[in-house]
């Protein structure tokens, strides 16, 4: 029983770290972001953000070439309101059940279309049970999950703190085929983040945290 819950550690560990990664690759540095934000004046109600649908066939395609065992571990993408002008971004993880190995693959919008703009490996120690992504579970594209999430929480969230820094982060995670999760990462100006998790397989909000300074 100790052997099994020091395992889930290891591997809530692990996925934290995988999480940290994509969500540093995804973000850039939050001055930058300080930089574009602007005062919001109302609560948006249409938001652009990269398929994941649309771009998953593209980033395995990649991924196997680095590795033929590959497989999705998680996606993050920006989500900007439909009259923002930032240029929108998509990271994918993928892992090798070989070797600690993992790969970031980068999308990137851009005037004449989407790119991949850049690829980096990582490393993190071998774990039995290395989670997958499988998108089959996964009903919905990530326009409609974070439309979801706003509707139900993040339109209340906006009308407490109105001032947005932009992109917004959507995340999506595989801690074990029982535990995928949508969750959505925002940055309020006087605030550390606020935080909007659900369930990817049943679609239900099942989490929001603010975190003050």
């Amino acid at each position: 029983m100790l052997m099994s819950e020091g395992r889930k550690t290891s591997q809530s560990k692990e996925a934290l770290f995988r999480l940290v990664f994509l969500l540093i690759i995804g973000i850039g540095t939050s001055l930058f972001s300080l930089m574009c934000s602007k005062e919001v004046k109302s609560i948006p109600e249409e938001f652009r953000v990269l398929s994941l649908n649309d771009l998953y066939p593209r980033a395995l395609e990649e991924a196997k070439r680095w590795k033929e065992d590959a497989y999705l571990n998680g996606a993050d993408f920006w989500v900007a309101p439909l009259e923002d002008e930032h240029k929108l971004r998509a990271s994918f993880g993928f892992e090798s059940e070989k070797d600690p190995e993992w790969l970031i693959v980068v999308f990137r919008e851009t005037d004449s279309g989407i790119e991949i703009t850049s690829t980096k490996k990582g490393e993190y120690p071998i774990s039995d049970g290395k989670p997958r992504l499988d998108l089959d579970d996964v009903e919905y594209d990530s326009l409609e999950a974070f439309q979801k999430m706003h509707e139900e929480e993040g339109r209340r969230l906006f009308q407490k703190y109105p001032d947005m820094i932009y992109p917004i982060i959507l995340d999506i995670s595989c801690y074990s085929k029982q535990d995928m999760k949508w969750i959505a990462i925002y940055e309020p100006v006087g605030l550390v983040s606020w935080t909007i998790t659900m369930d990817a397989k049943t679609n239900e909000i099942t989490e929001v945290k603010v975190f003050d300074e």
